[in-house]
């Protein structure tokens, strides 16, 4: 074809596009719960078309007129719409919306507003924002009739006040601006037509998380979502605060460079998570220093295919169940556990496989329920995985308990009930239990008696068939000792509702906690023969009650050691964890009175403003406190009581690590025993007590090496090897036996060697 044949057909071409118009019904309607109007009320609805899908023939906005609450028909060409709705007096959400051929329905829903007003002040000579950004989430447990949306709303600083119009109802709010910190309030109530008075708001710059994003496929990186997210080592009991910690998240979205910016993030520890379909989330943590920027570039957060993980499990079915499950927990750079993956059934032929896995390092659990784990192992995912084949050399195991003399009916865990390994029997009337064990060896066991209140932890037995056997003999003897108690208020009226917390002094043993009986007591059976303490705690009219320490000396033949606690008023200390003059939310706080040895010691959460408040018996003029604070230095100190005045805690980005080098012993457990003890700052604590700050940031306990404990607050540090005469360390004085000490620099490391002590 020549040339002055084709210009004229594209021309024709050209000329003959017509855009396709499609019906769309736009429907109004107002909240629940909100009073109907007596009349409908005028509402301009501004459409946009996306500029991509725009010609020259087809307008890229349209101004409709309607009525509200109402429904109106109007004819629209097809492609990617925004509708924006303007009604005076309310708030609706925005909705984007792909029009295509046939019956099309945009449905808004109407929220009378409040306003929101405040002062807003800057650090220094600097300027204000020309906007403030309102979040608006509805605050948890909110009654229907308070009940309010999700969104945003952008509003102006303008002097003297910042005023922003935002649907009426219980409120969560986030104020942000760009390169600012963003500011919280919780639960605020805005009322329709009415103005809440957010008081004072100081603005303060924050540093800022950038970074890129790509696709290993070359496919471009616009429009993905990224999301930062504090990193947490517990969650809040408290389901309202639970959702609130959740909400501290900032987000953003990359240009058609891939490049994301999160201005005003806090200092501290983050998990940062990009996704967009057809790809995995790429997840990694980050450490967010103060007035520093932090870069994600080296390596880029990468979304990669999909990877295809098989694994067949040997036996494929449980030798005493259905089907086996299977647990992934993704794994950081540091092996840290970021996300669960999946939690799912093994087919009947033993096969388990996912074609959509993320590519990164995984825990792998499996177990026959959801309350066993009876395989655990990290492994790496990626283009050139094998299958996973998990052969496990299970073992029957046939046994009994005895308590005394007397056979029990009990609960029996190889491996401890929260173990990394954990499996339970049953064992019946006449103590005798049956079933399969993962591997042979030595094992941890703890007991919890069914008809009777023996609760006991033995630290080493061994399974093993013996020659000539199909299975493996077990026999296991626990001492008919006995407590028997009563829980009393002041006026000596037995207690409703209290719980025993009972400690053995003499062996290394867990404690046990049991729950009074409706006439105020208890039972504790089996423990060791020698000392003991008991301590009690209970609610009375939204207080905490606790008793003192009793010593208890028992011994065995079945007499019981009578036992009578009393219940005093609780004592509650309020505080806060700051950075700066920045609250820290999701910090972990722990704090055991000096001279209660044995009392129960709750981990607390602080909330998503840094405030705790930790309850205590009333005669407590001392405690150990523990702060450990992601992205932080752990503390551990020695601080007086002073329930009339708040604590003001400190975290510092400062911190080092420390190495401990622990005695040679065939005892292999001795690496997590309480007979070694760390102290710092007047506190000592028991070593296995930083274990689970060590594993947070990816230190796992390997068989004869050197503990090694990072993140921790710089300053004077011992570590002593004590006997295991239990009742020969007192908590409110310091450890017997021999210690070694130092310095821990910021920045730097620490060694200190009991390799050449014994326990005795």
């Amino acid at each position: 074809m020549k040339m002055k044949h084709v210009f004229p057909f594209f021309i024709s071409f050209l000329l003959g596009i017509q855009a396709v118009a499609a019906p769309v019904r736009f429907s109004v309607s107002e909240a629940t719960g909100t009073q109907p109007l007596p009349e409908s009320i005028p509402a301009t609805l501004i459409a946009k078309l996306s500029s991509r899908a725009s010609t020259a023939k087809t307008p890229t906005e349209r101004t409709i007129e309607l009525l509200a609450p109402g429904q109106k028909l109007v004819d629209i060409e097809a492609g990617p719409w925004s509708f924006d709705l303007k009604i005076e007096g309310f708030w609706v959400k925005s909705q984007l919306m792909q029009i295509e051929e046939g019956k099309n329905q945009v449905n808004f829903t109407m929220w009378s507003v409040g306003t929101l007003q405040a002062r807003l002040t800057a650090t220094g000579n600097e300027e204000l924002p020309q906007q403030l950004v309102a979040y608006f989430d509805p605050a948890p447990d909110t009654a229907p009739s308070a009940a309010a949306p999700e969104g945003a709303v952008a509003c102006p600083t303008s002097e003297p006040l910042w005023t922003c119009e935002v649907p009426a109802g219980h409120l969560d709010l986030r104020l942000a601006a760009d390169g600012y910190i963003s500011l919280y309030r919780w639960g605020v109530a805005v009322t329709p037509g009415k103005s809440y008075d957010l008081g004072t708001l100081p603005l303060r710059r924050g540093t800022a998380v950038v970074g890129w994003v790509e696709t290993e496929t070359g496919a471009t990186a616009e429009g993905i979502r990224v999301i930062l997210r504090p990193r947490f080592m517990d969650q809040h009991r408290d389901s309202a605060a639970r959702t609130r910690l959740e909400r501290l998240r900032l987000t953003a979205e990359t240009n058609d460079r891939g490049f994301f910016h999160i201005d005003g993030t806090p200092p501290g520890e983050y998990v940062i998570e990009a996704s967009k379909e057809p790809f995995s989330p790429a997840r990694a943590t980050v450490r967010v220093l103060e007035d520093q920027e932090t870069v994600i570039s080296n390596p880029p957060l990468i979304l990669r295919e999909p990877q295809v993980v098989e694994v067949y499990v040997e036996p494929p079915v449980p030798p005493m169940g259905e089907h086996w499950l299977i647990e992934m927990t993704q794994l950081d750079r540091g092996s840290r556990p970021m996300a669960l993956f999946d939690r799912t059934a093994v087919s009947a032929g033993g096969l388990w496989s996912r074609k959509d896995v993320p590519p990164g390092s995984y825990t792998l659990r499996l177990g026959p329920s959801p309350t066993e784990r009876w395989y655990l192992r990290e492994i790496e995912v990626d283009s050139n995985m094998p299958p996973l084949f998990i052969d496990l050399p299970v073992v029957e195991v046939r046994g009994s308990v005895l308590w005394g003399m007397e056979p029990l009916t009990a609960e029996i865990w190889f491996g401890g009930q929260n173990g990394a390994i954990s499996v339970v029997f049953d064992s019946d009337d006449e103590g005798r239990f049956a079933g399969f064990l993962p591997h042979p060896g030595m094992w941890e066991v703890e007991i919890n008696g069914v008809d009777w209140p023996v609760n006991r932890r033995f630290r080493q037995i061994e399974v093993k068939k013996r020659p000539g056997k199909t299975h493996a003999g077990v026999e296991i003897r626990i001492p008919d000792t006995r407590i028997e108690g009563i829980v009393v208020d002041q006026e000596g009226t037995p207690a409703e509702r209290a719980i025993v917390t009972v400690q053995s002094l003499d062996e290394i043993e867990p404690t046990i906690r049991k729950r009074i009986d409706e006439e105020g007591r208890f039972e504790v059976y089996g423990l060791p023969p020698g000392l003991a303490t008991a301590v009690a705690e209970g609610p009375s009219s939204g207080s905490m009650l606790y008793s003192e320490t009793v010593a208890v000396d028992l011994e065995g033949g079945g007499e019981p050691r009578k036992v009578r606690l009393v219940l005093r008023p609780e004592m509650a200390i309020h505080g806060r964890v700051v950075a700066g003059n920045r609250g820290i939310p999701g910090v972990r706080i722990m704090a055991q009175p000096c001279h209660e040895h044995g009392l129960p010691v709750f981990p607390e959460t602080t909330d998503a403003e840094g405030n705790f408040e930790i309850h205590l018996p009333s005669a407590t003029l001392e405690v150990f406190l523990h702060v450990s604070a992601p992205g932080f230095g752990y503390q551990f100190m020695r601080l007086p009581v002073d329930p009339d005045r708040a604590l003001m805690i400190p975290v510092s980005e400062a911190s080092g690590t420390l190495i401990v080098d622990l005695p040679a012993s065939p005892d292999r457990n001795l690496r997590i025993s309480p007979d070694i003890v760390l102290s710092h700052r007047g506190a000592m604590e028991g070593l296995p007590f930083f274990l689970s700050w060590a594993r947070f940031h990816g230190q796992r306990p390997v068989e004869g090496a050197p503990v090694v404990i990072p993140w921790m607050e710089p300053g004077e540090y011992s570590v002593c090897l004590i006997s295991s005469e239990r009742s020969s360390l007192a908590r409110d004085s310091g450890p017997r036996g021999g210690c070694v000490g130092g310095h821990l620099p910021a920045s730097g490391e620490l060694r200190l060697s009991l390799a050449g002590s014994a326990a005795d």
